[in-house]
């Protein structure tokens, strides 16, 4: 099995732009920029699965199965954790007394820190479930 470059760090947290995106919410407005970010990072993976495929068949395929991929792996899952984390550390921020610029970002800088952690697991995660479900139908 081949490894792929679009899965290896540091290029996989292009991925992330929804993750970000939700952590920095209130900390600066990039919103256009990591959203675009995740956005062509998801369409060169496809694009470069796709063009790697043998007939056109099996490019549609390997594309849909890289776009739900992307979808749960690359949006769903990092939208609501950078959610629930940048709430949680926006919630204990409230107790601690200091500058507002660290209640600012210190949100971001732990959800960032999060999705780098559970960057290769939650691949992992997301293709056991694919490999039980959609991908057993796509080999049919």
């Amino acid at each position: 099995m081949s490894t792929d470059t679009f899965l290896e760090l540091p290029l996989r947290l292009a991925g992330y732009g929804y993750g970000y995106n939700e952590a920095a919410k209130y900390a600066v407005d990039y919103e256009r920029l990591l959203i675009t970010m995740a956005n062509l990072y998801i369409f060169c993976h496809v694009g470069f699965k796709a063009f790697e495929a043998n007939d056109i068949t099996s490019a549609a395929l390997i594309c849909l199965d890289t776009l739900v991929f992307h979808l749960i792996a690359s949006v769903v899952v990092p939208l609501f954790t950078g959610n629930i984390v940048r709430s949680l550390v926006h919630e204990l921020m409230h107790n601690i007394r200091a500058s507002p610029r660290l209640h600012r970002w210190a949100p971001v800088i732990i959800v960032v820190a999060v999705l780098i952690i559970i960057s290769r697991p939650l691949d992992n995660v997301v293709n056991k479930i694919m490999d039980a479900t959609l991908r057993k139908v796509l080999k049919k």
